[in-house]
């Protein structure tokens, strides 16, 4: 582990890292040339497992890493990633697409016994995204409030077939410890940014929401059994 970024290890984390914060406000991360395994390793590793879970490698081990405070990481790691940007034009994705999606599940209601589904599209740009793109994403989460952690990870290295990540935030949290009680958190339901204006209540007040939020904490509570 490192306290400091050179300039080679800045030009090398926009190339290919990982961002993961932690409850105490402090953030884990790493870059380099991952190594890819089917379990974690050394002192480091990040589970970046693909969507339907089929990566026989989910596991990215990075050769460099470091813990650093939100303070830290804008003011020693951010100014040494300022690099020009271009602006992304996003297409949005049909309603057929969100349509199509939407009826698929339905029918798993109704003959799979399937309780709960998110229908997923996507927008898309056409663009490729570099480390210039990397390092503007990697300011904005720098100035997230401190209800949110970052997390996520990416290689858009020039060397790579392949370039993938995902970055985003989040107020949930995998879990934390202190002494013998552990603590997690996860949020359910769905609401449009004008109906998030109206607080809480009217989630609470929402039968279906309500529904759905009870899905996730059954689910939780089965998977944390196990442990006492």
């Amino acid at each position: 582990m490192t306290n400091s970024l050179t300039d080679s290890d800045a030009h090398e984390l926009l190339s290919s890292g990982f961002i993961f914060g932690l409850r105490s406000g402090r953030t884990v991360i790493g870059w380099g040339e991952f190594k890819k395994s089917q379990t974690p390793e050394g002192a480091c590793s990040v589970y970046a497992p693909d969507f339907y879970l089929e990566d026989p490698k989910p596991w990215l081990i990075p050769p460099k890493f470091a813990v650093v405070d939100r303070e830290f990481f804008a003011t020693h790691v951010l100014p040494k990633l300022t690099t020009e940007v271009k602006d992304f034009r996003w297409i949005e994705p049909a309603r057929e697409a969100f349509t199509c999606q939407f009826e698929k599940i339905r029918k798993a209601f109704e003959t799979e016994g399937l309780e709960k589904a998110v229908p997923v599209v996507h927008a898309t740009s056409q663009v490729r995204v570099t480390q210039s793109e990397i390092g503007r994403i990697l300011g904005a989460m720098s100035r997230l409030p401190q209800t949110l952690t970052a997390y996520g990870f990416w290689n858009v290295s020039a060397s790579s077939e392949r370039p993938e990540g995902l970055l985003g935030a989040t107020p949930e949290y995998l879990f934390s410890v202190d002494g013998w009680e552990l603590k997690t958190m996860a949020l359910a339901g769905t609401r449009s940014k004008t109906e998030s204006r109206e607080g809480g209540s009217a989630l609470l007040a929402d039968p279906k929401e309500r529904k759905e939020h009870q899905l996730v904490i059954d689910d939780i509570s089965r998977v944390l059994s196990k442990f006492g």
